[in-house]
């Protein structure tokens, strides 16, 4: 992965990235909609309707919500092809694979999610609260169903088998004796190595807000979506952008035009980053041009050479 020089304002609105070389990550479909709530809740399940799709999250330790557990899903994911990678060489087996590296110190991890660790005050909050979404999410089951009136497929996933996290806010620049690691389950690995969504990392780490992170992620998986098409744009209507990412009910018209604001609000902060997304928010939802994911598809030739 390359590097990128990233800023953000003191709002948390998204700043500019100075392009070296691309940071090159992958995330799962199941984190195409809003999986995870955008602020904290007292929830242990989540569930997502779409058409005759139906998502479930489930945790015993409560619902990982905001930006931090999708910047550590990312950061898992990523590393998980990139280990798949080395299991077809045979240079590593499946079970080893499996086990996801964390690092040694708690400081360490958050440069590697694109946390700083700077000061103490907010940054003491932030190792505590990361702690907090590390637990949330080891102990998450997802189960994913398509569900006809005769028919009904499915398949449930948890997060981890186990995970040892020795991360210490009292003292996050300290590195530990063994390595803090999360080992993800096969169904999980499975599930997540079928098809990666290429993203760039540091376009989802600049985006702060976790609407825009999801919005960014789904505009990436349609950019592809649409290169095999016909087309040349489509429509995704309000009603089912609403089923994607919405973290409620829209029951009323109030509740409906603050959503399409707050998502155009979102596409926003997508474009200032990836001007040459080529989304547009209408009166119908959002039309998506044909067009290069921010990761640019890659020919066959170029793949050889």
């Amino acid at each position: 992965m390359g590097d990128h020089t990233l800023t953000r304002d003191d709002s948390g609105n998204p700043g500019e990235i100075e392009q070296t070389e691309q940071a090159v990550g992958y995330i799962s479909r199941w984190f195409v909609q809003a999986l995870f709530p955008y602020r904290k809740t007292d929830e242990l399940v989540r569930q997502i309707q779409s058409g005759r799709d139906r998502v479930t999250v489930m945790s015993a330790n409560g619902l990982p919500y905001g930006k931090y557990p999708r910047l550590i899903m990312a950061a898992i994911i990523t590393t998980a092809v990139q280990r798949a990678g080395q299991v077809e060489l045979g240079l590593m087996t499946p079970e080893e694979a499996r086990r996801i590296p964390l690092g040694r110190s708690l400081d360490g991890f958050l440069a590697t999610i694109g946390i700083a660790s700077r000061g103490t005050g907010g940054a003491r909050g932030n190792r505590t609260l990361i702690r907090e979404q590390m637990r949330r999410l080891t102990s998450s089951i997802i189960t994913v169903q398509k569900i006809y009136e005769t028919r009904d497929q499915g398949a449930t996933a948890p997060v981890a088998k186990r995970w040892d996290l020795w991360f210490d806010p009292a003292h996050p620049e300290q590195e530990t004796i063994t390595e803090s690691y999360i080992e993800l389950t096969e169904e999980f690995w499975e599930q997540i190595n079928r098809a990666p969504i290429p993203i760039d990392l540091d376009i989802l780490k600049a985006l702060g807000r976790p609407r825009a992170m999801d919005l960014y992620v789904w505009i990436s998986l349609k950019k592809y979506w649409l290169n095999k098409r016909p087309e040349k744009t489509f429509t995704f209507a309000w009603g089912d952008l609403t089923d994607q990412f919405s973290p409620k009910e829209l029951k009323t018209t109030d509740d409906r035009m603050n959503f399409r604001k707050e998502l155009r609000k979102a596409l926003s902060d997508v474009a200032k980053l990836w001007p040459d997304v080529g989304v547009e928010a209408t009166a119908d939802g959002l039309l998506v041009h044909e067009g290069q994911p921010s990761v640019k598809i890659r020919t066959a030739r170029q793949l050889e050479q």
